[in-house]
């Protein structure tokens, strides 16, 4: 008869767990990200995986390929429809925070002075800064740069579009390998609507596609059971956008994480400390920031009211059986975090300005909760939910926003025809 060998007891009868330095500074993977997923990321052995060339390599042409349009095009704004000034607009929004401090959040750009700037923004007068802290440090380099060098409006126009397709491209790379963890061929159908939809944002001078890959990355780091870096994702995250609230209930699975790996809590000092700090006063400051701006945006509603003051209206019914109808099967396919996230999906598209044409660009949020799905749910149910939150995704893209995916497309064939 073999023998086993004798435990030590503990203080409740059973060996205690004893955690070390190298434990206290590693995380563990939990039983919720169960759901096995084809070609799932491994940990890196060395200092480079040459497993990443080849979306490394797909991304840096991408970016070539793309930055033909400023380079090349006619735009007065280097843009690819010669119609947004985002970039423009966020660059001096930074240069007056610097002049005029925060009362960029109280008073609309037309009340401050912009004398001494070389490439003010002359139609975004009636709001004031709308973006958290971390949009001041983004757009910097391009404050300074129009400060301090001769460019002229066209070439600044071109250098800060190729900015926002650097940095969106970033953006497209993290959420192409968060997308590894999505087994079958809706991996696929994923990665190439992402794609589709950041290059646009990039091309037209959006900044959106960088914090959207982070918080991409935000889950995959949730699926490897390493909480305090996702936490680290969504301190960037939230950092630069409101919108990126609809990764909050993936940032609270993590935080979770980082407290009770494997369902057991985790000692006091082994708390994912840097993660919790940074998400912490990054939401902080980013709350602080909306609720001082928000009065001062009350012009800008009213001439653009949000889909909930249709309330009654058939388009409104229609969008609110869609997000109902979403939530209801993510619950019972126990897919508790896809839930959370289809609702404040939801939430920001119902609350979001009803212009169509012109705020397209608010649709990318819904890539987030395909990639929520799998953290709780597994198995054929989980296919089932994701395959949802596409469904989900398409249809308020197109009922909210006016747009789709394939919408990059037609932009680019009738900008060459014209």
């Amino acid at each position: 008869m073999e023998r086993r060998p004798r435990e030590e007891p503990g203080l409740c009868g059973r060996r205690p767990r004893v955690y070390t330095r190298a434990a206290m500074n590693q995380d563990v993977a939990q039983p919720w990200a169960r759901e096995p997923a084809a070609a799932t990321p491994t940990r890196r052995t060395g200092r480079f995986d040459a497993r990443k060339m080849p979306l490394l390599a797909w991304t840096v042409a991408s970016f070539g390929l793309c930055a033909l349009v400023p380079l090349l095009g006619a735009s007065p704004y280097g843009d690819l429809s010669s119609n947004f000034t985002d970039h423009l607009h966020h660059s001096y929004g930074v240069w007056l925070f610097w002049k005029h401090g925060f009362a960029v959040l109280t008073t609309t750009f037309g009340n401050l002075s912009g004398a001494g700037y070389p490439h003010p923004v002359p139609n975004w007068s009636q709001t004031p800064w709308m973006y958290p802290p971390g949009a001041l440090v983004f757009f910097a380099p391009l404050a300074w740069l129009a400060k301090t060098s001769s460019l002229t409006f066209h070439q600044f126009a071109v250098v800060a579009v190729l900015y926002t397709l650097l940095f969106g491209h970033v953006g497209i790379y993290l959420y192409a390998r968060a997308c590894a963890f999505v087994p079958g061929p809706l991996r696929l159908v994923l990665i190439v609507f992402g794609w589709l939809m950041f290059v646009r944002l990039a091309v037209e001078g959006f900044f959106d596609p960088f914090w959207l890959g982070c918080g991409a990355a935000m889950s995959a780091a949730v699926r490897r059971g390493r909480a305090e870096r996702a936490l680290l994702w969504f301190a960037v995250a939230a950092s630069l956008h409101f919108r990126a609230v609809v990764f909050a209930p993936v940032a609270a699975l993590a935080l979770v994480q980082g407290l009770l790996p494997g369902g057991a809590p985790r000692p006091f000092r082994a708390w994912p400390w840097k993660g919790i700090a940074a998400a912490g006063v990054s939401s902080l400051a980013t709350v602080i920031f909306f609720v001082r701006m928000y009065p001062a945006t009350a012009a800008y509603r009213a001439s653009a009211p949000s889909l909930s003051t249709f309330y009654g209206t058939t388009l409104f019914r229609v969008v609110l059986l869609v997000c109902i109808g979403a939530g209801l099967f993510l619950l019972w396919a126990r897919a508790w975090v896809g839930a959370a996230t289809v609702a404040l999906g939801s939430f920001v598209a119902v609350s979001d300005f009803q212009g169509y044409l012109y705020f397209w660009h608010h649709a990318a949020i819904v890539l987030a909760a395909p990639l929520a799905v799998g953290l709780t749910a597994r198995g054929q149910r989980a296919e089932w939910a994701r395959q949802v939150t596409v469904l989900w995704g398409l249809a308020l893209e197109l009922l909210v926003w006016g747009t789709t995916p394939l919408d990059l497309l037609k932009v680019v064939v009738d900008k060459v025809h014209t």
